[in-house]
Formats: C-alpha cells, structure tokens, sequence
C-alpha cells in the first residue's frame, strides 16, 4: 500500500504542485490520479519513487517512508512507465527488457527467459527481440518499456501518461497490454492520467486532483460518474456521466431474455406475435441450432405465409457477456431492430437485449446520475 500523509511540494518558483494530499493507495489494485495538466499527478508518482521529495509531508510504502529508503534498490523494486517510454537507444529489445534484472543480479539465461516472456505477454515476438528501439513504432516502443517495467515482477507500478503519444488504436492496444499484464502480476498500479476513459478502463479506485494539486475526491468510479462532489471533480467527468456509467456496467451483469426469437418455420402471425414482445417489428431468426440466420421485418409480411416470406437481414454486430452496457448501447442504436444480441462463445445465441432488459440499467431524472 501507499500512503499520502499531507504531502505537499512547493517547487522553488514557487508553484505548488501538491497541496496537502492525503491519500491512501490499496494494495493489489489500480489506483487512477485522475485531473488536468498541472495539477500533480506526475508530481506524485515522482515522489513515490523518490525521483523528487515532498516539501513536507511523508510518503509511505507498505509502511515505511521512502525518505528513509535506499533510493537506488527502491527504484529497482518498482515498474515505471512514462509518456516516452525512455527506452535505451544503445541496447536491443531484449536488453533493454533484461535491464532490471541484470541489475538486481539475475544469471545471463533467467534474464533471457524472462524478458522474451514478457515480451510474449505484451505481444512482441520472439522474432523482434533482436531489433532496436529506432526500428520500432510508438505502440511497439510502449509495450517493449510496459515488458521493461514489470521484467523483475515489482510490487508496485508507477504508470505516468503511458498513452499519452498513442493514437486511438494505440491505446487500445496497450491498454489490453496492461489488462493482461495485471492479471500476470498482480502488482498494485498507480496510474497518472489526464483521460477519464483511460481510467474508468483501467482502474477500480480514482482519485480526483484538482488546481493547485488539491484532491478533489477519492473514490470509486462509480461514486464519481453517480456524484462528482465539487466543480473540479464535476469538471474530470464532464458531460454524459450518465452513459459514461454504462461504461462500468458489463452484460455478465444483466440477464438477457429470449427475447423475440423464431426459427425459419415460424408463420407470419407467429412472427408477429414474437415481436409483440420487443420493441419493434423485427423478431430474430435462429436455426434449430440456435445459430444466427437473421433479422425478420414482420411489418413486410403479408396475414398469412412464413417469417422467411420477407428477405433476412444479417446480423452485422453481436455482443457477448464482457462487453459493457454502453456497448450493448450502441449495437441496439445501430441495428435496425433497435436490439443487441448475445453470443455465447459457441457461437450460439445467449439472448436479445432490447429496451426493456437495459432500461433499469439507464440514467434515471432525479436519482443522482
């Protein structure tokens, strides 16, 4: 654990970066400081890993002040990741990835071994262990520095703005690079960010920094997206809190219906007797199999025939049981049924969420969020 015990530090100029923090970091779990530039996240960390020190004020780690700590051994016992990655020009893939260890004495073999493990972890292959840093993309460098900072399996990692110089599809990537390395690690992770979805993404507890290096709040994701308590805090979260929540909401959680499902044998007044149950006019068509045939216009049918008289609509986009309810969101506004539906890993149909399935689950006037 860390602990911020009023932690203030006022820079010679005279900026105040922190001001009086206080704040307590668990163990074995991702902590997000959370606000604009300039308001101390990096500060933070910085102090954590005794690469500054606090004007006054102590830091803890598991217990004991860092003041107190070898600076050098401390620094080794914990990951660090920055917006650059700060790579070593000079050495290749492995070698930068087998730094730590070769400093904290590891044989020449374990190193090898596990810096190529890691950087499977990561997604580089073997193949590109032999490469250096210029010859690598800026997603690349990112997940070869995140293989660096967790090599010697530290308790503790420091992430400063790790996506900053990422574009959409970089972060993406990386941040499934962190997931997976997480549950590989479980070492606790401090994460500093200016990217509200960055943290609702990453982490399960966020503190809030406001101007002037202020903790704004300290909570859960959810007690920030159900109610910001001040405008700094109100300021990180900005518009749509609301759908924002949907983010921290995952379909496991939700209990999908049948739904309006028929098989291809299914009349006209079967099919529309089906729909009656949705939202629309649209029933889902599945095999006897429970397998994806189409969607179904019953408002084309004709009194009598069959559900396949109309021509079958694919289902371009499904969700499945991880993805979270503002995903589920989006597919059922891009479908023509206005409905999502379910897969099981099988592939095999797990249910259709329409309105009434995801509506308890919505933003509500007047309770907060």
């Amino acid at each position: 654990m860390i602990v911020f015990e009023s932690v203030t530090k006022r820079y010679a100029d005279g900026t105040l970066a922190l001001d009086a923090l206080d704040l307590a970091v668990p163990a074995g779990h991702v902590t997000a400081l959370v606000g604009p530039a300039a308001t101390g996240k990096t500060t933070a960390l910085r102090l954590v890993n005794r690469l500054i020190e606090p004007t006054t004020g102590r830091v803890l780690l598991d217990d004991q002040d860092v003041s107190r700590l070898d600076p050098v051994a401390l620094r080794r016992g914990i990951g660090y990741l920055t917006a650059t990655g700060g790579l070593l020009p000079h050495k290749d893939v492995l070698g930068n990835v087998a730094v730590v260890p070769r400093l904290l004495g590891w044989h020449r073999d374990a190193c090898r071994k596990r810096a190529l493990e890691v950087l499977e972890l990561v997604g580089i292959s073997a193949a590109r262990a032999s490469a250096f840093p210029v010859q690598l993309d800026a997603v690349s460098r990112q997940r070869v520095a995140l293989a660096r900072a967790v090599a010697a399996e530290p308790s503790l990692l420091l992430l400063d703005e790790p996506f900053a110089h990422l574009d959409t599809a970089g972060r993406d990537t990386l941040s499934g690079d962190l997931e997976r390395v997480r549950a590989w690690s479980q070492a606790t992770v401090l994460l500093a960010t200016d990217q509200l979805d960055e943290a609702l993404r990453l982490a399960d507890h966020l503190a809030v920094l406001g101007p002037g290096g202020r903790l704004a709040q300290d909570g859960t994701p959810a007690d920030l997206l159900t109610l910001p308590i001040d405008d700094a805090a109100a300021a990180v979260v900005g518009d749509h809190r609301g759908l924002k929540r949907l983010a921290l909401l995952h379909l496991a959680d939700v209990q999908p219906s049948r739904g309006p499902v028929v098989t291809p044998l299914a009349t006209a007044g079967q099919a529309r007797a089906a729909a009656a149950s949705g939202d629309s006019a649209w029933v889902l068509v599945v095999d006897v199999d429970d397998r994806l045939l189409g969607w179904a216009d019953t408002a084309r049918l004709g009194p009598t025939g069959y559900v396949t008289d109309t021509p079958l609509l694919e289902v371009e986009r499904t969700v499945s049981r991880v993805d979270s309810l503002l995903t589920v969101l989006d597919q059922m506004v891009l479908s023509p049924a206005r409905m999502a539906v379910r897969l099981e890993p099988d592939g095999r149909l797990g249910g259709v969420i329409t309105r009434a399935v995801i509506e308890p689950h919505l933003p509500q006037a007047g309770t907060g969020w």
